[in-house]
């Protein structure tokens, strides 16, 4: 159906890749990624938190570098309360814990969101006293 649409707008294109991305089809999601940028097609936050959910799926650190890249350079457009936190999880999974580190210190604002996906990075990567101290320092 999708490929039969004449008039795909980006919520029909956010539709699929989240679809994908939420059941566990990481690679599908980037390859509809891929294909809506082909057909100059400019992603919007939702498409964003998307694609990281799909590529912390996949732990790739290559891809987390193109999709940080990417919203860099693009940082004014991308500064919701719903990317940051996206971003780090994805900075997390992908083992960008410094990177994750710094984007985490430097929102204004921190969630539970971006606390637990702090936590649950340090403690995969061998940092669970410092995992303790961030709890620590949330409440």
């Amino acid at each position: 159906l999708f490929d039969q649409a004449r008039d795909v707008d980006v919520r029909a294109w956010s539709a699929l890749i989240s679809g994908y991305a939420q059941n566990g089809q990481p690679n599908e999601a980037l390859k509809v990624f891929n294909e809506m940028c082909e057909r100059n097609v400019k992603p919007d936050e939702f498409i964003m938190v998307s694609l990281m959910s799909a590529c912390s799926q996949m732990g790739s650190f290559e891809l987390c570098e193109k999709v940080d890249s990417y919203l860099h350079k693009r940082v004014n457009k991308f500064t919701s309360h719903y990317v940051i936190p996206a971003l780090i999880d994805m900075n997390v999974k992908c083992g960008h814990m410094e990177r994750a580190a710094r984007l985490f210190e430097e929102m204004p604002r921190r969630d539970l969101v971006s606390y637990c996906s702090m936590m649950e990075g340090m403690a995969i990567h061998g940092c669970g006293g410092e995992a303790v101290r961030l709890f620590e320092r949330m409440v």
